[in-house]
């Protein structure tokens, strides 16, 4: 039995390996997906904690700034996502 949450997740990163998959053409798939596993590995669990630690201390410990770079990101990848077209995907 699962929880509605989960399925909620699992439904909003279900696609995501296929765009990743599409985004390389078939000769490069593998090195380009290991590439964007391993840099949003390093820069999700490396860097985010140490930047939004400097935010707290910019802010006096207020989570505001931390909140604003948290949706930046979220904006950030949201508009990548939005400007792919077709012709940038590999069948």
């Amino acid at each position: 039995m699962t929880s509605r949450n989960s399925d909620q997740e699992n439904y909003r990163y279900a696609p995501r390996g296929t765009l990743c998959a599409q985004l390389t053409p078939v000769r490069l798939r593998y090195t380009g997906m290991s590439f964007v596993y391993q840099f949003s590995g390093i820069y999700a669990s490396g860097l985010t904690p140490l930047i939004v630690t400097g935010l707290l201390a910019v802010g006096g410990g207020s989570p505001w700034w931390a909140c604003a770079y948290l949706a930046l990101t979220g904006v950030i990848g949201a508009g990548a996502t939005l400007a792919l077209r077709p012709r940038d995907l590999w069948s």
